[in-house]
């Protein structure tokens, strides 16, 4: 007994060593704790571990995520190049979309023309109930139109039920960066805000309407965030969950037309409890859709097609919205087509990813 003891104590001590040795290690003695305690505890971490082009931080979670990534890739190829395969089975769409991403000769020939048919449709609203209906239908589609939401969420109180969850929407940083934002903070809404324009000049409007319909956009938006939370009050998770009736949303935010917007969604009708978000935001929503003028509301709406698939359309979008990127989180590389498309199909078929990328590393035998 007494030489297991001394075994496992023995074996302690050596784990303890270890331990304070590595810590030591990854700490930077030159540096006083009172003047940079995060240098102090991680500048020799930081030191041996650098940052890379292609990444905004680093460790090991990067780590994994580019493991998953060569493993997604070597699930994908398998499919690439195969265009025999039954129509509408996971390899098909996996392959097809995979072809299609990479295909950068037809997508720079197209240039922006897969979202004219939605900017015209845009274009030729007149009317503010219009602009409306159009915004419930273009958001349906994926294109973020609404700067509100709705959507079938888990009970927070009751995970065992299915509510409704209304959010505020319509914008892109927190609150920080439309309120006194810092330096940093600052060039971040300046590269959105000039990356934005370049994309209204890429789809046809000359400079000056470029610049009058981004402001008016970005007009939308800095309402809405000026009456979000902040990072601090949305630690209590309390601020943004507020379970009400179906009729007493309607009731109290009769700014929005929820019935239409669910209709449109094709959310389900026989669900009565809502899951209401962050109070002033929606409120502001409401305000917004009524005193905003059609055309701003149209311009809103063209810049958030144009934002949703940027990413899908000619390499002069996605190059523009990197160099925004170098701006906002510092990385200095795009990453490669082949990553992007991994990407992309992960994001968008990501059960059939899934259930591919289980079969392949976690197989039967290999469960418990």
């Amino acid at each position: 007994m007494r030489k297991l003891f001394f075994a496992v104590a023995l074996a302690l001590v050596s784990l303890a060593s270890t331990a304070q040795t590595s810590m030591k290690i990854n700490m930077d003695p030159s540096v006083k704790p009172g003047d940079d305690f995060w240098q102090y505890a991680v500048g020799g971490w930081l030191k041996a571990n650098p940052l890379d082009a292609q990444h905004p931080e680093n460790g090991a979670f990067t780590d994994l995520y580019e493991l998953n990534n060569d493993r997604i890739n070597k699930l994908i190829m398998a499919y690439a190049e195969k265009k025999d395969l039954p129509q509408g089975s996971d390899g098909q769409k996996i392959g097809a979309l995979y072809r299609l991403y990479m295909d950068s000769v037809s997508r720079n020939r197209m240039g922006y023309e897969p979202i004219m048919p939605y900017l015209k449709q845009v274009r030729e609203v007149q009317t503010r109930d219009e602009a409306l209906r159009l915004m419930y239908a273009l958001d349906a589609k994926g294109f973020n139109t609404a700067p509100f939401g709705l959507s079938l969420s888990l009970n927070p109180f009751n995970s065992s039920e299915y509510l409704m969850f209304a959010g505020h929407g319509g914008t892109s940083l927190p609150k920080e960066y439309y309120d006194q934002p810092n330096e940093q903070q600052q060039a971040t809404v300046a590269a959105v805000k000039s990356m934005n324009k370049d994309y209204l000049k890429m789809v046809g409007y000359s400079e000056a309407a470029a610049e009058q319909k981004m402001q008016a956009a970005w007009a939308i938006e800095y309402r809405i965030g000026m009456k979000t939370l902040d990072q601090v009050a949305r630690r209590d998770p309390m601020a943004t969950n507020h379970p009400m009736s179906w009729e007493q949303l309607l009731n109290d935010f009769n700014g929005i037309d929820y019935v239409a917007y669910r209709d449109a969604l094709g959310l389900p009708k026989d669900i009565d409890v809502v899951n209401v978000g962050e109070f002033d935001a929606i409120h502001e929503v409401e305000k917004v859709l009524a005193e905003t003028s059609v055309e701003d509301l149209k311009s809103y709406m063209e810049m958030h097609v144009i934002n949703a698939y940027a990413g899908f359309l000619s390499d002069a979008f996605t190059d523009r919205a990197f160099e925004a990127s170098k701006v906002i989180s510092g990385v200095q590389e795009q990453q490669p087509r082949w990553k992007r498309a991994v990407a992309t199909i992960s994001g968008n078929l990501g059960e059939t990813i899934g259930k591919l990328y289980v079969k392949e590393y976690f197989p039967p035998s290999r469960t418990v």
